[in-house]
């Protein structure tokens, strides 16, 4: 998936930030090394920055930079699938419905507790079924497609295709280009990391 860039003067211009904190923070590894993209320009080089992306994430430091440290802030951006949540504390904070936890039940029913890509599928089945894009049999393929493949840091798109009402679920990177059957319709598209972020800024 290609995203719109936006250089690095626009960048700083537009959020507010220093050429300095810029740095700093790619340091501290809370703006990926990948997302600073060079480009040639009539000047030389040029770094651009994946828009979408980069202003979701220097939005969330800033938020975020008065009440934590910086080390604190990257862990919270670091590829960790590692974070364990306890059923009984997500029932009692009502981060999901009954149906999604008893779901997650019927397909695990030995676990009681939630790796953050696990939370991360039941709270996009509960998006998609309510808005009535999914059945539920493409609800439950893809919650165990998100819990078993998404890595958390990773810049990922979760999609839904559908040709012949026949639907498959699939997980790509954002820097990867799709090419689509024009057969088949694209029902589904969510950024997969973007989804991670607001899950952890509740």
């Amino acid at each position: 998936m290609v995203s719109r860039l936006i250089s690095k003067k626009e960048l700083l211009k537009l959020t507010g930030i220093s050429y300095g904190q810029l740095y700093r923070w790619k340091r501290k590894k809370m703006i990926p090394e990948e997302w600073f993209i060079k480009k040639s320009s009539y000047t030389g080089q040029e770094t651009y920055f994946p828009e979408d992306k980069v202003l979701l994430r220097i939005q969330k430091i800033k938020e975020l930079k008065d009440q934590l440290s910086l080390d604190d802030i990257a862990k919270m951006f670091t590829k960790r699938n590692d974070v364990i949540l306890k059923i009984t504390e997500i029932e009692e904070q009502e981060l999901l419905r009954r149906e999604s936890i008893e779901l997650y039940h019927s397909l695990y029913p030995n676990e009681e507790t939630l790796t953050i890509p696990a939370l991360l599928s039941l709270r996009i089945f509960e998006d998609l079924m309510q808005s009535g894009q999914v059945t539920w049999d493409e609800g439950k393929q893809m919650v165990a497609l998100v819990k078993e493949s998404v890595t958390v840091g990773d810049h990922q798109y979760l999609i839904l295709l559908r040709k012949f009402g026949v639907g498959i679920w699939f997980i790509t990177s954002a820097e990867e280009k799709i090419l689509i059957d024009p057969e088949a319709r694209k029902i589904v598209e969510i950024d997969l990391q973007e989804m991670v972020d607001k899950i952890r800024a509740e």
